[in-house]
């Protein structure tokens, strides 16, 4: 082999082997799942996402399926904004060991735990809520709102002026029973005195969820059923005069807030909501509607 083909090859060997280096170097470099930079880099893309949930009656167990099915996708809630019914599950999930003692708190609640103290019958006067809150008291045994896992708003609305209320630390006794008051269902709950009355009337406080700052808002109404039962009331009377008023502007509201959401979806079980036969069912309609949301908030939570 004479010099000329030596260099030659020397020249091509050379040539290679910077191709290949440069090569290397062109490639990111792989962090396994778990180490710091890998962390970095999922911490830095993943959006955050503000949970709105708000409904009344047996349709409100639907929480508890939909926060299972999100926690098990892996959906990460930065916070939750919660009135009515949802309320009792929502703080269950904060300030309760695990998703499992939620559900089987939900499971064990029945009838006589909400129908006591003049629930569902007008002629019996305004209700203490004294039967829900001591059950609900005697599983929780957590007193503070803010020692929940996920941050929790809890909010209700003076029923004279209107004014919303945000109820975010403290104890979550009063909080929780003045927002799972209804029209229709529970009476209004007694903030210091009789002339004083707090119910939920927004029905959905996507507005509170916005100023947390959430990258992505979800709400979820279970109001339907409920809102076919007030609808369905008696009529020709000077109640239902006042119940289609407040109809008409929880309605409004409703759609309002689901509009000003990224997201948004619904539980409507088509049963009386005072059905508590229907409680399995209201949880399973939550999972599915969670499976739904979270393949949507999949690619939206990844820039």
């Amino acid at each position: 082999m004479n010099a000329n083909k030596t260099l030659t090859l020397s020249t091509l060997t050379l040539t290679l082997a910077a191709l290949v280096l440069w090569g290397c170097a062109g490639k990111p470099t792989r962090t396994r799942p778990g180490e710091p930079a890998a962390q970095a880099e999922t911490t830095k893309q993943r959006k955050s996402v503000g949970l709105v949930v708000g409904g009344a009656g047996v349709a409100s167990f639907a929480t508890v399926g939909l926060l299972k099915k999100l926690k098990e996708e892996g959906i990460e809630v930065s916070y939750i904004v919660s009135t009515g019914w949802p309320s009792i599950f929502a703080a269950g999930y904060g300030l309760m060991k695990s998703i499992h003692d939620l559900e089987w708190f939900a499971m064990r609640l029945k009838e006589s735990d909400f129908y006591s103290d003049g629930l569902f019958d007008f002629k019996k006067g305004y209700s203490d809520h004294s039967r829900i809150a001591s059950r609900v008291e005697k599983s929780f045994r957590v007193n503070d709102l803010a020692q929940s896992r996920v941050p929790l708003y809890l909010t209700a609305s003076h029923l004279d002026t209107g004014k919303t209320d945000v109820y975010h630390t403290g104890s979550w006794s009063g909080p929780l029973m003045k927002t799972i008051s209804l029209p229709g269902i529970f009476r209004p709950f007694p903030e210091r005195s009789a002339n004083q009355w707090i119910f939920s009337l927004n029905g959905l406080d996507v507005d509170v969820a916005k100023k947390q700052g959430a990258d992505i808002i979800v709400a979820v109404s279970m109001y339907d059923d409920y809102l076919n039962f007030v609808e369905t009331g008696v009529k020709d009377t000077s109640e239902n005069v006042f119940r289609q008023i407040f109809l008409t502007k929880f309605k409004a509201d409703l759609q309002r807030e689901f509009g000003e959401a990224h997201y948004n979806a619904s539980v409507y079980l088509r049963k009386p909501p005072t059905d508590f036969g229907a409680k399995r069912a209201a949880i399973q309609a939550g999972y599915d509607e969670g499976a739904r949301l979270a393949r949507q908030l999949r690619s939206s939570m990844m820039e």
